[in-house]
């Protein structure tokens, strides 16, 4: 700013020659309707940014997962478990017993002979 320029560089001068005072309202509302557009623009990233920092923060908790990782596969495992052992007849765990028993009876018998 000079002596001789009462205005500033940056502050328009307004005396309507370049543009009447309703060309100078609408261009202020337009400036303001584009400020609105610009503002609903930059929550939407934010609300978007924030969802995925959310999501990086779960991945990035490598002990939770594998918690919930365990917790998820030793149910599975254990209702995998429960229901094999509810298909098997109870005949066949009786067989299975059976064949066990007289297995152990015929390595000892053999062990037994080649001791002597």
């Amino acid at each position: 700013m000079t002596s001789e320029d009462p205005v500033a560089a940056d502050r328009p001068f307004v005396d309507g020659a370049a543009a009447s005072a309703d060309e100078l309202r609408a261009e202020v509302e337009h400036e303001q309707v584009v400020d609105s557009e610009q503002v609903a623009h930059v929550a939407a990233l934010r609300e978007e940014v924030g969802g995925t920092v959310a999501e990086l923060r779960a991945r990035a908790d490598v002990p939770s997962r594998a918690r919930a990782w365990v917790a998820a596969t030793g149910e599975h495992a254990r209702a995998r478990g429960i229901d094999a052992m509810r298909r098997v007849p109870r005949a066949g765990w009786a067989a299975a017993a059976v064949a066990a028993f007289v297995l152990i009876r015929l390595v000892r018998r053999r062990r037994a002979i080649a001791a002597d």
